[in-house]
């Protein structure tokens, strides 16, 4: 979840909306191999391209993935969907409703 906030707040909403979100154990997590979580996020490649451009050197999101946090991949994970991503998060759901929601009640909080 933690993962998720950093990229609702750091990545670029016009980035962000209308990729898929997904998340779930690496292949190699579910053979024993690993403990790592995966969050996929689907969509156009310059969108993804963005998002990785405004995360690529955060310190925030470095200090909770791993050590090459960031790559596209043709081969995805097996991860479950969490919903599509929209500015009002509408279609988010399971951890990333949950992340989305606490992002935005962070920021009411702050203005």
């Amino acid at each position: 979840m933690t993962c998720y906030k950093i990229i609702f707040t750091h990545a670029p909403v016009s980035a962000l909306c209308g990729c898929t979100l997904s998340m779930g154990d690496s292949k190699a997590t579910l053979a024993g191999h690993e403990n790592v979580c995966v969050i996929g996020v689907a969509g156009a490649e310059e969108k993804l391209t963005d998002i990785m451009r405004a995360l690529r050197d955060n310190p925030e999101f470095k200090s909770v993935c791993a050590v090459n946090p960031l790559a596209l991949n043709d081969h995805p994970e097996p991860l479950v969907a969490d919903g599509v991503f929209t500015e009002d998060g509408g279609f988010l759901k399971s951890w990333a409703k949950m992340a989305f929601d606490s992002v935005k009640k962070d920021r009411k909080e702050h203005l």
